[in-house]
């Protein structure tokens, strides 16, 4: 019977690095736009645009540049780093979708 090492070797590849980069997330350089808004565009293809809905509350979008795909936040956040955190694990799920071929391409 043979036993397979390299899918258990691989997931724990993507745990630690996806662990790592989620530790690094919002002390990346973030660019200010036009509007004032803060981004971050990916090596790996994710656009994040966070903003300030009112006085109070932040919202952001996650957008999967290669599949052409948009998440819009429906929650709001107390803070801009809250709305970072959520767009992190949003490109994480994006990124799974990615593997398992369950996204369409353009």
């Amino acid at each position: 019977m043979e036993e397979d090492y390299s899918a258990p070797r691989e997931r724990e590849r993507r745990l630690r690095s996806a662990a790592s980069s989620r530790e690094r997330w919002l002390t990346r350089n973030w660019k200010i736009s036009r509007k004032g808004n803060s981004f971050l565009t990916t090596r790996d293809g994710f656009h994040v645009v966070v903003w300030q809905m009112d006085g109070e509350t932040w919202a952001g979008k996650v957008t999967d540049l290669d599949f052409d795909q948009e998440v819009v936040s429906k929650r709001r956040y107390a803070s801009s780093d809250e709305v970072k955190m959520a767009a992190f694990s949003a490109i994480q799920i994006f990124k799974e979708r990615r593997a398992a071929g369950r996204v369409k391409s353009r």
